[in-house]
């Protein structure tokens, strides 16, 4: 950096005081003398006054050039934070902050841990760091290059967990993605956080606060410890499926599988050659919990599915936890206390209530090609015995076909043709095959056994028409894989769900039975909105359960190579 500008001028004045003595004879009262010149401080604050000068210029004239293109480099690295840099240095005068040795131990060990948030302590400089530290300390560019490189990768790093390391308006385009950036009251106590040098608060500050991140970095270190020492390896059965009660030699490796993830008790996992071979109670109950956490029906049947599942190596299941913990950085799910959350990849929904899981049921979600979408909202009303008013997506396409041939299906399947207007239209006058691809007309389901939404909905008003709702189809919440709506979500047990939505409302169990039992149609507002998330998580934690399943719309990989995995 050239300095023939830089222009450094200090004058010290010492006063010098002369003392003159009187006679002899006269007495005068005692004075004390001057008090002795400290050099020692002198010097002190001289070289602490040179210091700071030559400091403020070079953290000046990075972040003047970090301003002027946003793309400020100091020995090879970019500086990203040219809207925050100017502003706290700023604020410190132009000093260094990570001066003190222990506000810097502090600051590079949360760098250096950012792996335990499945992040990349190379984004954030650290290694750039560590080489200008063992380099010349009294260099003034370098200790202010330093200074400017933990405070960017500090930045960067709180950043990336409040929105994602990744584009989310790429990767996840039904979302609708509100950055969250750094307003003047975070960077307030993130200044005053880095003035005491209390860098911890300021990453978890950032963290999304979700009970289910925390349970993922929980699982991240485990697994990442379970690859860090090898993981395990692959089985290959001597027979196409091991049922409880079995004795084979394979039963040995599959005890060992359940212990390493946890599934199987350790003292169930210590038991002799002979007994490891049979397939006992414990292990049972082992590899029903482990087909459970992969999304598996939990028969305890060993086949194709089940080791599949077994054979899927520690680091890619290190890999899916940090692909999933960046969508939940997206989501960033500050939700209230009480939220219903469906997992389109686990095919499940959740009741939580006072921050707890209060309830649990399988879903029917969206197909491949009519994927369900990720968003947010909020239930505001449940209707029981709904009409069903058919998309035109599914009139024009799936129904006007049949119409063709059979006009008779409106009235075996209860539905009605209406104008666009809402009039009834009497269907025996209608030419079905007079229309190509498109009929002026809307369909509509009446309430009943056979109603496509069964006898419950649950709406939450949405730009993708987007509801829960029961379904006289029951057959296909059995399956593993439960992917064939049309977008909406169906719920196995959904009059549970309503018991406890409205349960507050003092609108008990036997009343919904009686309302359900009328046959009329009837919509009840919920005194209180109940936030729902609607998330894709194909791994996914809650409390020390860790859960993996099938990646059904194929999203994985594009956040795995954004994420450089």
């Amino acid at each position: 950096m050239n300095l023939s500008s830089f222009r450094w001028v200090l004058n010290l004045s010492i006063p010098f005081i002369l003392y003159s003595c009187s006679t002899p004879e006269v007495k005068e009262p005692e004075v004390m003398g001057p008090p002795a010149v400290d050099s020692v401080a002198i010097k002190a604050a001289i070289q602490h006054e040179r210091d700071s000068t030559y400091i403020a210029f070079f953290l000046q004239q990075y972040i003047e050039d970090l301003v002027a293109d946003g793309e400020g480099m100091i020995r090879g690295e970019r500086l990203f934070s040219d809207a925050v840099l100017p502003v706290f240095y700023d604020s410190f005068g132009f000093e260094l902050i990570w001066d003190d040795s222990l506000k810097l131990g502090r600051a590079l060990k949360a760098l250096s841990n950012a792996h335990l948030d499945g992040l990349d302590a190379e984004d954030y400089h650290l290694q750039a760091i560590v080489d200008l530290l063992s380099q010349n300390s009294e260099d003034y560019e370098i200790r202010a290059g330093i200074d400017l490189l933990i405070t960017d990768g500090l930045i960067r790093f709180g950043t990336q967990l409040l929105n994602g390391k990744t584009d989310a308006r790429n990767l996840e385009p039904t979302l609708t993605f509100e950055e969250r950036l750094l307003s003047e009251d975070m960077m307030h106590q993130m200044a005053q956080d880095l003035k005491v040098g209390n860098v911890s608060d300021i990453i978890t500050r950032m963290r999304p606060r979700s009970r289910y991140y925390a349970a993922m970095m929980k699982g991240l270190a485990h697994y990442q410890m379970l690859a860090d020492s090898g993981g395990w390896r692959p089985i290959a059965l001597s027979v196409q499926k091991i049922e409880p009660g079995d004795t084979i030699a394979d039963l040995i490796s599959i005890r060992e599988r359940m212990r390493l993830e946890g599934d199987l008790a350790e003292e169930d996992a210590q038991v002799t050659d002979s007994l490891a071979q049979f397939y006992d109670l414990a292990l049972l109950k082992a590899v029903e919990h482990f087909q459970v956490r992969h999304g598996l029906n939990p028969d305890g049947v060993i086949g194709k599915g089940t080791m599949a599942a077994m054979n899927t190596s520690a680091q890619e299941k290190v890999d899916l936890l940090k692909i999933n913990m960046e969508r939940l950085r997206w989501i960033h799910p500050d939700l209230d206390a009480n939220f219903v959350l469906v997992n389109i990849a686990g095919f499940d929904l959740r009741l939580v209530l006072n921050d707890s899981l209060a309830w649990q049921t399988r879903v029917v979600t969206g197909k491949v090609a009519t994927a369900t979408p990720v968003f947010k909202d909020e239930i505001q009303y449940i209707e029981f015995n709904p009409y069903w008013t058919v998309p035109f997506s599914i009139s024009n396409d799936e129904i006007l076909p049949i119409l063709k041939k059979n006009p008779d299906y409106l009235r075996t399947n209860d539905m009605e043709l209406l104008s666009m207007s809402g009039d009834l239209v009497a269907s025996k006058n209608v030419d079905f095959n007079s229309y190509r691809g498109k009929m002026p007309f809307m369909l509509r389901q009446g309430p009943g056994d056979g109603n496509a939404l069964g006898r419950v909905k649950f709406l939450f008003p949405n730009k993708f028409s987007i509801y829960l709702h029961d379904t006289p189809s029951k057959s296909l919440f059995s399956r593993e894989e439960r992917a064939f709506s049309h977008g909406c979500i169906r719920v196995a047990d959904p009059m549970t769900l309503a018991e406890k939505l409205l349960a507050d409302q003092g609108i008990t169990r036997t009343q919904i039975d009686s309302i359900v039992g009328a046959k009329a149609n009837k919509r009840i507002t919920l005194n209180q909105k109940v936030p729902i998330l609607i998330m894709y998580s194909t791994a996914f934690a809650d409390g020390s359960t860790i859960y993996f399943y099938k990646d059904i719309y194929k999203r994985d990989e594009a956040i795995r190579k954004t994420l450089d995995l």
